[in-house]
């Protein structure tokens, strides 16, 4: 509470220096002040929120008003950066539209111009697949003189075309027209195509242009690269091969010592000096070895008989050891087992004791508590309790 109190008087800032007056003294005036201040302080002091918070309230609130504002330009900001990207794409959606209705109208244009112009009729294998070829055969005569006609012939039928070279002639009339409207729309067709092609290559050579000057900085600044990569390679190589004739002559004297230290040696040499071991003379050398004589052998087969007896002598006297030795252990054992249940019994009889010790020693404190609580009594009312936050003082 005090560290509260202090902490909160250290907020209120410094204490204003007092101004000297020659006005007459009013005692009055400064009780009501004194009295004035002491309610503010005390008003300040039984705050909760300033006792438990320590600090001013105005300045938690202009620290939060400031985040809000924060979080309110950056909320700003996304939205800014949202809504230009909903247009963007707004933009790229009405693009590719637009190239879909493009293409779409491109489409319908091609299949009126099949409807039109690529009928099945005008193809050129129309005569071979026509399922109505047999009905547009020439008639069984032309007139009534037809020479195809005999004496047996019938002269009239139902259904007869003797008009067939005037209609032949209209329809090739027809066909012409045709043909001529097919040929203007297809002069227009291919002007429109050409300008179309023009526009287009226009751009595709702009492009081309561009993309030639690109790729022309791009090949030159690839040959300054490669021109740097060869000379720095040029040296490492001209680096390398010293460094491989230094180690290529260094390689030549090491061989050359080598061989000369192969010349000079025992083994080549066959001296006898290196075949004994310098400091056992009887012993001889594992790698000059030429072989021993039969002394020798029978020698090393006597002191191997000896090692053996010896070892035999060595393994039976640690048996007879290790036997009186396994004999005092398990006595040792014994006597410890003894010795450990004897400690035991005894300190279960301190431990017993100990507990009737303890037992007498509450018995009598809690009558002694007893005896006190009889004679002492100061319990604390509601009295007491009430005097606390009351005051400053």
């Amino acid at each position: 509470f005090f560290f509260v109190v202090l902490f909160s008087e250290l907020n209120a800032g410094p204490e204003k220096p007092r101004r000297m007056s020659f006005q007459r003294f009013d005692g009055t005036t400064v009780l009501a002040k004194r009295r004035t201040i002491e309610q503010e302080r005390t008003a300040k002091i039984l705050d909760d929120k300033t006792r438990m918070m320590g600090i001013s309230t105005k300045d938690l609130d202009q620290q939060v008003a400031e985040k809000a504002r924060i979080r309110q330009w950056q909320k700003d900001e996304e939205d800014l950066h949202t809504n230009q990207l909903i247009q963007l794409d707004t933009h790229c959606c009405l693009i590719d539209s637009e190239i879909q209705n493009m293409r779409r109208q491109k489409a319908r244009e091609i299949d009126e111009y099949r409807k039109g112009y690529q009928r099945p009729d005008q193809r050129r294998e129309w005569e071979l697949n026509d399922p109505r070829s047999l009905g547009r055969d020439a008639p069984t005569r032309i007139g009534d003189y037809d020479p195809r006609l005999g004496a047996s012939s019938l002269q009239v039928f139902q259904g007869e075309d003797l008009t067939l070279l005037e209609r032949k002639k209209i329809m090739a009339q027809q066909v012409r027209v045709w043909t001529q409207q097919q040929v203007d729309e297809k002069d227009v067709r291919k002007w429109g195509e050409y300008e179309d092609r023009k526009e287009w290559e226009d751009a595709e050579e702009d492009m081309n242009q561009k993309a030639h000057e690109m790729a022309k900085a791009l090949a030159t600044e690839r040959r300054r690269i490669a021109e740097e990569t060869a000379l720095y390679n040029k040296s490492l190589s001209e680096q390398q091969k010293m460094q491989m004739h230094r180690d290529k002559f260094r390689e030549q004297q090491a061989n050359m010592a080598e061989i000369q230290q192969a010349l000079d040696s025992d083994l080549l040499t066959e001296s006898l000096a290196p075949t004994v071991n310098s400091n056992n003379p009887h012993r001889y050398k594992p790698d000059h070895m030429k072989g021993l004589l039969p002394s020798h052998r029978q020698q090393i087969q006597d002191e191997q008989e000896q090692q053996r007896q010896n070892n035999a002598e060595r393994r039976r006297l640690e048996g007879k050891q290790d036997r009186t030795l396994d004999i005092q252990m398990a006595q040792q054992r014994r006597m410890a087992q003894i010795l450990d249940r004897q400690q035991m019994r005894e300190r279960r009889s301190e431990s017993k004791k100990l507990q009737e010790d303890r037992r007498q020693q509450a018995y009598e404190a809690a009558e002694r508590k007893n005896t006190l609580n009889k004679l002492y009594s100061n319990d604390v009312g509601e009295e007491f309790h009430a005097r606390f936050g009351s005051s400053i003082r």
